[in-house]
């Protein structure tokens, strides 16, 4: 009889992280490890030591609500900080960009007004030129991240689905709390124009 696979601690995050995100739901603690436990096979035990890690690692969110802690992760989550990722990318890229181009054009008076021996630091200048050559080469091989951003209009779809799913989950919330469903927006981090959240290029 072969013997049975272990699962390694990394693999019962990425389990977890997935049941989070494939179950679209807000859970207490016990309820997690109820539910987590069967549908994972991790061992109860085990369950709230993984969850805290997810949480450190900034792939489930926690909030209080009342005296409980309510834990969830969507796909909509993941998505927005890829997209804010793709952003920073991009604006750095350009930042870049403009700078070499800037410093290209002035390279490019000195060679037109003066020559290389009466202006010695030109050879400094185009050291530093070819530096930001390499510079923005390494930052267009990150740039490849952006494909994703490419998706952005066919993600914009997806954000609608998850703002509906937001709003059942906050009304059920609100009703079952007495909590309004703007205050437990505000303490979960949730937009309250969700629907209008700005996905422009920075």
């Amino acid at each position: 009889m072969a013997p049975k696979k272990t699962v390694s601690h990394e693999e019962k995050l990425k389990i977890l992280h997935s049941w989070f995100q494939s179950s679209h739901d807000f859970y207490t603690l016990k309820e997690i490890e109820q539910k987590a436990s069967k549908a994972c096979k991790i061992p109860g035990m085990q369950v709230k030591e993984l969850v805290s890690n997810l949480v450190d690692e900034g792939l489930i969110q926690q909030e209080k609500s009342g005296t409980t802690n309510l834990y969830w992760s969507f796909t909509y989550t993941d998505m927005m900080s890829k997209i804010e990722k793709a952003k920073r990318l991009k604006h750095d890229l350009e930042t870049k960009r403009k700078f070499r181009d800037q410093l290209q054009h002035e390279l490019e008076v000195l060679q037109t007004e003066r020559s290389a021996d009466v202006v010695p630091e030109r050879s400094s200048q185009l050291k530093e030129l070819n530096e930001l050559y390499a510079e923005v080469d390494q930052l267009s091989e990150q740039n490849k991240q952006l494909q994703q951003y490419q998706e952005v209009e066919k993600l914009k779809a997806g954000i609608e689905f998850f703002a509906d799913s937001i709003e059942i989950m906050i009304s059920w919330l609100s009703n079952q709390s007495g909590v309004q469903g703007s205050e437990l927006k505000k303490e979960m981090g949730i937009p309250l124009d969700l629907d209008n959240y700005d996905l422009k290029p920075m």
